[in-house]
């Protein structure tokens, strides 16, 4: 399968569980974070539907981190899973599209 086309998918996966994450949350500080970081999920979901997402190369996107730094978004395991799912792939899978 196209690798632009997996990571599209778990990105997309990864904007539908930060949406109800988004749901989920009672605090308004962490809700405006997951709106931004949702941003920024959806640009790279677009710059991987247009491939121009670059190379790897082991590197990470960043998705991980950001939510791995809160313990109350690191407590929403379909959350957490996710966005390590999209650093896995994208480090390791897409080092060269």
């Amino acid at each position: 399968m196209d690798k632009y086309k997996v990571l599209y998918e778990k990105l997309n996966i990864l904007k539908e569980e930060t949406e109800l994450a988004i749901l989920k949350i009672n605090n308004d500080n962490m809700q405006e974070y997951l709106n931004i970081y949702k941003k920024n999920v959806l640009r790279l979901m677009i710059l991987t539907n247009n491939k121009t997402i670059g190379d790897s190369e082991g590197a990470l996107l960043g998705v991980f981190r950001a939510i791995s730094e809160y313990d109350d978004l690191a407590a929403i395991d379909s959350l957490y899973n996710s966005a390590y799912d999209v650093e896995n792939y994208y480090s390791n899978e897409c080092k060269q599209f």
